[in-house]
């Protein structure tokens, strides 16, 4: 089955639907026969179940190393708006880190400090 975007338009605007998104659809496609020096072409679409998001995902706050193989390393993940603090230990070889997986509280707009130190061979 092959993947296509699904584009519906009108006068005020345009909206990409995932198909991934949509259970079904079924399109119906007239063309008509007109005076005017033009054939022209109305459609009718539905689409059944679809599923959407108000914002996209945020990612969480967190960081990784590039060009290096860490054998040891600490993070600490500080929210400076709320004042709470996270720390993290890297195992070796572990290239990234998650500051709100680790229990940092974070919204929108809060300042955040990361301290890192990492050490291990270059790659």
């Amino acid at each position: 089955m092959e993947h296509y975007d699904l584009k519906v338009s009108d006068m005020l605007g345009q909206i990409t639907i995932d198909p991934s998104q949509i259970a079904a659809v079924r399109m119906q496609l007239n063309t008509y026969s007109s005076t005017w020096p033009y054939p022209f072409v109305s459609a009718e679409l539905w689409i059944d179940n679809v599923t959407t998001e108000t914002e996209p995902p945020l990612e969480n706050v967190g960081g990784s190393v590039a060009g290096m193989s860490p054998t040891t390393g600490k993070v600490t993940c500080r929210n400076m708006t709320t004042k709470k603090t996270v720390k993290i230990t890297i195992p070796a070889g572990v290239r990234s880190w998650d500051c709100e997986e680790a229990g940092l509280v974070v919204n929108p707009g809060d300042k955040i400090k990361q301290t890192i130190t990492v050490t291990g061979p270059a790659d």
